[in-house]
Parts: C-alpha cells; structure tokens; sequence
C-alpha cells in the first residue's frame, strides 16, 4: 500500500530510502525544530541504519553524503539550541533556512517532507506531511506517506504545485529552483490511492487557502477534531460544523480545557469532550521507552478533523498542522499543509474509538464550575523572542578586524523589560543593549565559525534561549566542516571509517554521539586506544578496485578533504591517540601510490 495513515510507523522509516535507491534532494519543513532531530533525519535519509544509536561514523557519512542535498525550513526564533554535539552542529547553518515571520500574529507551521530518491533505473519520490515538528517528541501524531515515481503516464496530485513552489523559494537550494522542482514533480505518477485511505487534494493554507472549515455532505453526522490547540472563535465554527443534530467530539490537551475554562467558556451540552490523560496518568504500556533522540513525553499533537457516519461506507477527513484555532483555519494567518482524505469507515471507527480510549478522560465539569484561573504567565519574553524572530533580512555577519560586527535588521527595542545577549553557537556572549542594532563579538578561529547565533533573553527567573540563522559575509569556507567532522572522528575512527567504506558494511564506533562529543580533553567511549585500529589494508583496497573501482573515489576524497584535518585534531587531544596517528601516516603514504597507480583521471581533484 503506497499511500496510508501513519499509526505506529516512525518519520525515520518514511526517510529511509528503499534497497538500491539513494536521496539525492530533501525539503523538510517544520515549525519548531531540534538540530539533533534533524541529524537523525539525515541519517535515515543517508540509507543508514542507527538502531536508536549515532555513532560518529554514522553521522559523518550522513552529514557528508546529503550536505547541499537537505534542507530544513522552520519558523525563526523556533530552533532550539542544543545541549550537546555543538562542535558538529555548527554545521547546521549548511541546513537550516528560516521564515521570519512574527510569531504574536502568524506562524511557519507545515510539517512536510518531500524527497527525491534514484536508482540506477528509476526516480522515487515520497511526500510525506503530518503533525509533527522535528523535535525529539514523541507525542501521538497523525502521518500521511504517499510515494510516486517518473513515468510516462504522470498523475497530478492536487495542490502539490504551490507547496512545491513555495518549498523550493523558502530552502534556496542551488541548483533546485521552483521551476526544475515543478518541472520534475510533472512527470511523476502518484500512487494516491488504497482500499483504507485516498488522497484527494493537498492544502496549502495562507494567503488564498481555506477561510472556513471545510463543508461536509449532511449524511456524515459524526465530526470529530482532533487539536492540542483549540480557541473559542474555531470551537464556535466547529459547534456550527455541518448541521443540527450532527454528534460533535472535541479531543484537545487538559491543558486547553483549562485556557477554555478559565475564559468563561461553560461546557457546551452538545459538544462530547475528552482530554488526553498527562504521560504519568496513563495506563501502564501506553508510555513508551524513548531511544537516544527521543524525550520521555506522551502527549497529544496530532490534528485533525473527522466527519464519518456508522451508517455510511466512506469518510472524509483533514489532517496536517492545522489547530482548531482562527489563525490556522479562519484568517489566513498561518502556513499550514492539510490534506484531504477519502478513508473507509473502518479507518473513521478506529480513530473516534481512539478518543474514546483509556489514554483520554471524559470528566470535565469540575474544570468549568471551578474559579477562572489567576493571573496569566508572563509573555514578555515570548513576544520579544516572536518580535526579533520575525524582523526580516535575519542578522548579518561581518569580520572586521578581530572582531566579528553581527547586524540586525532592527535595533533592540528601547522599552525591553529585560537583560538580552548575542554569541555564536559554542561561543561566548556578549549584552544585546537595549537601542542597540550592531552587537560585537570576538572574532574566533575560522574552524569555529558558524551562521547560527544564540540569542538569550533573561527576566526575572524566566529565561527565552533560541537560535537565529544569519549571514556571514563572504561565505564559510568548507574548511570549516571537514575540520568539525574530523573533530568529531578521530584518527581511530577516521581509519575505520574509510575500512567500511571500502568493504560497503557498517562498521561504526561504539561511541554515541551527541551525548559523547569529543572534546579536546579526550576521546569517546569505542575511541580509546584500547580499542581495535582497524586499517585499509592493501589487500581490501585491491580487492575493492576490481569490484567497485567507483568507491575508491569515494575514499580519496575523503582522504583529500579530511586527513591532514583529522591529525591536526588528534593531535590537539590530551593525550594523542599515538597509535592511530602513526596508523594514518602510514596508510596516507600508501594512499599516495594507490591514488598514482589505481586512481589515475578518476581521481578526485
């Protein structure tokens, strides 16, 4: 079945090319977005397998296979700055473009992925688009993955056009404009349609999309939504949904029931309400164990709308980012991506029973006939992180002298109620003054630089942290990247990577990045020098050229890029992994015969 409802099967699956297929192009778009996420993504775009685990090896053939292949569109202001493994994810800025658009008034809020994928025969598309953000959360969403391929007979899948567009103009991959991007999605044929579940139409909300919920044929008079946001203006239009006498269910967060309760909103008697239970309320087995890029929460974020009926055959359903509020359905303020579905009412029956599952609770009157809530928490902050994300152009980078001139588009609004810093990803910051537009930082080494600035926003004991891409004048050198990724090797590892290379089969450290980033005080667990030192030997590498001479290419640009790099940073390690070192010296002097004798014009250059 090519195209289904994800229940149970994980974003990192639907990334994954298929056996012989590689991704050679990705756009990704989300609104809030976590950077060691997006390197799991990477990964499983990349055809490797990581089992809940990232070894350094696997994310250095990630980052160095899709690198100007992937791009991640998110709403600014909304990526989150990592904790651990900064001194790869520098590189992030090759990633991530942001939609700078205030936050107190509209929202970057789609959650697609649309990528392409060859064989030696044929090209593979997938779209897929849902509720989620590319965070490591692991609450209940609703997915959609339909795949397609090139073909003489193409099919037009309704509304795809116009994300595409927009898709293409938002990521600016160089050689993928709006124009080649529409250019090839016209010859695809779509497989839009199984027994469960038919596409109908994509639609892009915004400016000329949906300004009402959709209409429903007046026989579907069970409707259900599905939102972890829900505001009184849209709930009105969902109680108004169809007509009188429909069976109207509401599932949200306890979260909004409060908000709705504590606005006044009595407990409408026509309107069926559940909550989802907090992951500690929940039956055991329905939490379930996180992996490494995974947090411990279970809550709801799926969205959706449902019209079904016992009665009827068939139901039509709506899902993708929107919320049951004015700004995703009514005023056209937001980006969202919804798609229409045409799905069997055994699919709807399943879905309604979901809501009226153990993971959710039916009492709620207590809520309402309770005291409105105090005071509302501060959003002062919120709404200057929504202000500085939203000014457009996003900030420039300039090096002057020693010191590193990074320029708003807008001076820091003289009014602020609090205590605001710049620095770079890893860097040390400095104070953002109040009326202050140009902010200076010590310029650092070129090995350190990085578009991503970390914006910290400080009052009383709250505190908003967050990311802002920016421009760097002039460009980063790619110097910048090998010596991250070499950094983040090791000789050891660099060694054992270039031996899996040539022998095609994982053979990865038992290190676990990000949580054990090399730093220069040491090395990773599998990095020690107590470890195997697994060298190319000259058997393997003739072995490899009378098989696959084309991987040989692969591992002298790897040698070319990254080797004098990675010395220089085993090196700066305290101790130096001496072995590994001399292993390395030893293998690149071998290298420079095999690359004369074997490589000749294939070589790369």
């Amino acid at each position: 079945m090519a195209s289904e409802l994800l229940g149970d099967v994980p974003l990192l699956d639907v990334l994954h090319p298929p056996a012989g297929f590689t991704t050679d192009a990705a756009w990704l778009a989300a609104y809030s977005v976590d950077l060691v996420a997006v390197v799991a993504c990477l990964i499983a775009m990349s055809g490797e397998s990581s089992d809940g685990d990232m070894p350094p090896t696997l994310v250095a053939t990630a980052i160095t296979r899709l690198t100007g292949r992937v791009r991640v569109v998110a709403q600014a202001g909304r990526v989150k700055v990592p904790e651990k493994g900064v001194k790869v994810l520098r590189m992030a800025d090759r990633w991530i473009r942001e939609v700078h658009i205030d936050g107190r008034t509209a929202s970057w809020h789609p959650k697609v992925a649309l990528l392409r994928q060859t064989s030696e025969t044929t090209t593979r598309w997938v779209l897929w688009l849902g509720s989620r953000n590319l965070t490591r959360d692991v609450s209940w969403d609703l997915g959609l993955a339909v795949v397609g391929h090139t073909s003489t007979t193409p099919s037009i899948l309704p509304g795809l056009e116009p994300l595409a567009t927009r898709l293409a103009e938002r990521a600016e991959l160089s050689e993928w404009t709006a124009d080649r991007l529409l250019s090839e999605l016209r010859q695809v044929r779509w497989e839009t349609e199984s027994p469960a579940v038919k596409l109908e139409k994509l639609m892009l909300h915004g400016a000329g999309g949906p300004s009402t919920l959709p209409s429903i044929p007046a026989e579907l008079d069970h409707l259900l939504a599905i939102s972890p946001f829900v505001d009184r203006t849209t709930l009105g239009a969902f109680k108004k949904w169809g007509g009188k006498g429909q069976s109207r269910r509401l599932a949200t967060t306890p979260e909004t029931v409060l908000k709705l309760a504590s606005e006044g909103l009595k407990l409408p008697k026509q309107l069926e309400l559940r909550s989802m239970l907090a992951p500690s309320e929940a039956p055991v087995g329905e939490v379930y164990d996180h992996e490494q890029y995974e947090e411990p929460h279970r809550g709801l974020h799926a969205k959706a709308l449902l019209a079904w009926s016992p009665t009827q055959a068939r139901a039509l359903l709506w899902m993708g980012s929107a919320n049951l509020t004015r700004r995703a359905w009514l005023a056209g303020k937001n980006v969202e991506l919804t798609a229409q579905l045409d799905i069997s009412r055994e699919l709807a029956q399943a879905l309604w029973d979901f809501t009226d599952s153990s993971l959710f609770s039916i009492e709620h009157e207590h809520l309402f006939d309770s005291t409105p809530a105090g005071e509302p928490d501060d959003v002062t902050l919120d709404n200057l992180r929504n202000e500085i994300a939203g000014w457009d152009p996003g900030p420039e980078l300039a090096p002057n002298g020693g010191e590193l001139e990074v320029t708003f588009a807008k001076s820091l609004p003289l009014d602020v109620d609090c205590e605001a810093t710049v620095g770079l990803l890893d860097g040390p910051a400095v104070a953002w003054e109040a009326g202050q537009q140009v902010v200076k930082l010590a310029l650092p080494p070129a090995r350190d630089w990085t578009e991503l600035i970390v914006v910290t926003l400080t009052r009383v004991d709250q505190a908003e942290v967050f990311l802002l891409r920016g421009t760097w004048v002039g460009g980063i050198p790619k110097d910048r990247d090998h010596h991250a990724i070499s950094n983040l090797l090791g000789a050891r590892a660099f060694l054992r990577w270039l031996l899996a290379s040539l022998q095609d089969v994982p053979f990865h450290d038992r290190g676990s990045w990000p949580n054990r980033e090399r730093s220069a005080g040491g090395r990773t667990a599998g990095q020690s020098s107590a470890s195997a030192l697994n060298v190319p030997s000259l058997e393997s590498i003739l072995r490899t050229y009378t098989r696959r001479p084309d991987r040989l290419v692969t591992i002298d640009r790897r040698v070319q890029e990254l080797a004098e790099h990675v010395r220089v940073a085993e090196e700066e390690r305290d101790p130096p992994d001496s072995d590994a070192l001399g292993q390395l010296e030893a293998f690149e002097q071998q290298w420079k015969v095999i690359r004369e004798g074997l490589l000749g014009e294939m070589a790369w250059d």
